[in-house]
């Protein structure tokens, strides 16, 4: 039995399954939020930049600890705050 699509990744859109039972008793995981730890870690970068807790050179420093292959293809909105913070 294949697992039906109940999230989409806040990073790239992509479609996952997340267990919602968790969240539902308290245990919180990155996959509420993303598809892959990875882009949970640049959303985290991404939202500590846009509410000021980084700087721009901060979140470049931290982004460049995450892999980045393909984020040409992210979000809208996610590829804008890149191209920001890593000019």
């Amino acid at each position: 039995m294949t697992a039906k699509i109940n999230h989409w990744c806040v990073i790239c859109g992509t479609g996952y399954h997340g267990c919602d039972s968790c969240d539902a008793v308290g245990i919180h995981s990155w996959k509420k939020h993303t598809d892959t730890l990875n882009h949970y870690q640049i959303y985290f970068i991404i939202n500590d930049y846009t509410y000021g807790i980084l700087n721009k050179k901060q979140a470049r420093e931290k982004l460049y600890h995450c892999d980045l292959t393909g984020w040409e293809h992210f979000l809208p909105n996610v590829r804008v705050l890149i191209a920001e913070i890593l000019t």
